[in-house]
């Protein structure tokens, strides 16, 4: 039984420090947690590029970020920070890539 007990401790533990980790920005090492201030965001990552306001008051900033280039590809970054005052309450992160692909017929 000790065994069982100290294996499920350990994906116990293992789990909860999963939803413990802030979500990197783009490889530049700042990150979001939740209790955050606007000043502490502000200040890792500048001004926002949207501010929104949700149905129940709260402020939604929006940070964008341009990735790698090439002739064929474009890829980027977002940021989306949810503010109760002055403190984050929710933040997510998405990227998005383009890829153009060309094609030429002879004639």
């Amino acid at each position: 039984m000790k065994p069982l007990l100290t294996t499920g401790l350990h994906l116990t533990i293992l789990v909860l420090s999963g939803c413990a980790t802030a979500i990197p920005w783009d490889g530049e090492g700042a990150s979001i947690r939740v209790g955050m201030t606007q000043a502490e965001i502000e200040a890792a990552f500048g001004a926002p590029d949207r501010i929104s306001v949700s149905a129940d008051g709260q402020s939604i900033r929006s940070y964008s970020r341009p990735g790698p280039r090439s002739a064929s590809m474009s890829s980027g970054a977002e940021q989306t920070v949810t503010f109760a005052g002055a403190f984050v309450t929710h933040h997510s992160h998405s990227t998005t890539t383009r890829t153009t692909t060309t094609i030429a017929t002879p004639g």
